[in-house]
């Protein structure tokens, strides 16, 4: 099941490694979006775009991004309206439940 996680990149700043982070999804065929890329300072940037995808594909990717040399760390989240609809329907659950 896909679902839209929020990536967050920080790497050493470098003229294509932008390039080279959306160049993997684009062969991958991932889906994202809302790319935003930052410079901190002359050399570290901060790379944060949402991705849809199922939890293996996450996990190949995240190994991915890992194993480029200007790649410092990577990390993710749940994506808010996805993160909504999952706490929605814990809450649906736990009203049912209690009804039962």
């Amino acid at each position: 099941m896909k679902r839209k996680y929020l990536l967050l990149v920080e790497a050493y700043f470098q003229p294509n490694i932008l390039e080279k982070l959306v160049g993997f999804l684009r062969r991958r065929n991932y889906e994202y979006r809302r790319l935003t890329f930052t410079r901190i300072g002359d050399e570290h940037a901060i790379i944060i775009f949402e991705v849809s995808c199922n939890s293996y594909e996450l996990e190949q990717l995240i190994k991915n991004y890992q194993g480029f040399p200007e790649v410092i760390k990577v990390e993710f989240c749940k994506a808010l309206d996805d993160a909504r609809e999952l706490e929605l329907s814990e809450e649906v659950m736990r009203l049912s439940k209690n009804i039962l």
